[in-house]
């Protein structure tokens, strides 16, 4: 006995009909539980987060007060005049702009120097096909290299 189409309709309402028989068969199991189910499951998880939060306030708690012991020894042994604080920090973000000014230029001369080498060797591999050793490993090589391409 075979089933005869005679319009796609036919076929896009059972493709449907299909679908709503898998959503419903997966669902199923989420429409069966009831709201005690939920709240047991809420309940355990408000206390397993409750405990995390008490012991990470406590942590928090004894990490602040480490701090602050370590604070005041570290001024015990070396007290800073606020004016020596000040002039230490004026000489350190002059310090930190022209290192930043000059990582910045060798950074752009080693991008600049990377994408002239690779061109130079893209060229001059393309250039020696004739060398059956080149062509062999010119795709893995030039792969390698775009891999470092910044």
């Amino acid at each position: 006995m075979a089933i005869v189409i005679n319009h796609p309709w036919q076929i896009l309402l059972g493709v449907l009909f299909i679908w709503l028989l898998i959503i419903i068969f997966i669902s199923g199991p989420l429409l069966r539980r009831s709201d005690t189910d939920y709240n047991m499951v809420n309940i355990e998880n408000a206390e397993l987060i409750m405990a995390r939060l008490s012991r990470a306030f406590s942590e928090i708690d004894s990490l602040r007060s480490h701090n602050e012991e370590l604070r005041s020894f570290l001024n015990e042994f070396l007290p800073l005049n606020q004016s020596d604080h000040s002039s230490t920090q004026i000489n350190r973000a002059s310090c930190s702009q022209e290192a930043s000014k000059q990582f910045e230029g060798v950074r752009r001369r080693l991008i600049f120097n990377y994408n002239e080498l690779w061109y130079y060797v893209n060229t001059v591999i393309k250039n020696a096909s004739k060398n059956k050793f080149i062509n062999e490993h010119r795709g893995n090589f030039l792969y390698d290299l775009g891999k470092f391409s910044f």
